[in-house]
């Protein structure tokens, strides 16, 4: 009697593997670095050498680390950080949307604050204040349309203790994720539940919004000092590969 493929360990390590290149890649960091400028924007390159490996040679940042998907090898990403004044906060498609101009004013380290709107120059300090914060923008044209880029962490530092930050998915509001950081040192929030994933092919200038939605009076005023991208198959090409493997295993029990 032959063993049914399902049941198989060769063929449940491979199908084990080949899911779970799917579901856990390694990671891109993108860093805040001293050298960069303020303004209302800032822009970071990431290229993806032959080897999967990503660098940086905009000025005010650093990068580091290797992407695993093949078609990922060669390319770049671009990532758009646009400073947010004031911020709407009312649930629904607007919610994260910017609804008042800010202007990026990095500290000496190159960490991310903002000013404008409720707290223009002056007027506190020049950390991430209520209601300001950064909208990311990724562009991934020159990534394969079988991928996507994902936002799946986010580096904070400075922040309170009593400070209350929140970050929202442009694409679909419905899901955010609203926090506080266990230390002031720089913490990495992992926001990959929130899916925040742009398709190969495309640019997407409004993908994630960040911003503090509480804090006291006496808040330090935290400060965004690092990004992490992973190239990730689209749901419709892991679904593709699933159904592949589930075609295989029946063809192969049939011929048992």
């Amino acid at each position: 009697m032959k063993m049914s493929p399902l049941k198989n360990p060769a063929f449940a390590t491979i199908l084990a593997l080949a899911l779970t290149s799917l579901s856990s890649q390694a990671a891109i960091a993108l860093l805040t670095v001293s050298g960069g400028t303020n303004g209302s924007t800032n822009t970071a390159t990431i290229d993806i050498d032959g080897s999967g490996v990503g660098t940086t040679s905009t000025a005010g940042f650093s990068a580091s680390g290797t992407v695993l998907p093949t078609l990922a090898f060669g390319t770049s990403l671009t990532v758009t950080f646009d400073a947010v004044g004031v911020v709407n906060t009312t649930a629904g498609t607007d919610f994260g949307a910017k609804t008042e101009n800010g202007n990026i004013r990095r500290a000496g380290v190159g960490a991310y604050g903002v000013t404008g709107g409720v707290f223009p120059p002056g007027e506190g300090n020049d950390g991430i204040q209520l209601l300001e914060g950064i909208i990311v923008g990724i562009d991934a044209t020159d990534l394969d349309s079988s991928l996507a880029w994902q936002l799946s962490r986010i580096q904070f530092v400075l922040a309170d203790a009593n400070e209350t930050f929140t970050i929202v998915n442009r694409s679909d509001t419905s899901k955010s994720l609203t926090t506080t950081s266990p230390s002031s040192a720089a913490t990495w929030i992992n926001v990959s539940s929130l899916d925040i994933n742009v398709q190969g092919g495309s640019d997407l200038a409004d993908a994630a919004s960040l911003f503090m939605s509480s804090a006291p009076g006496n808040a330090n005023n935290f400060r965004i000092s690092g990004f992490e991208f992973e190239a990730i198959p689209e749901p419709s090409s892991t679904a593709l590969l699933g159904l592949a493997l589930c075609g295989l295993a029946l063809r192969r029990r049939r011929a048992c």
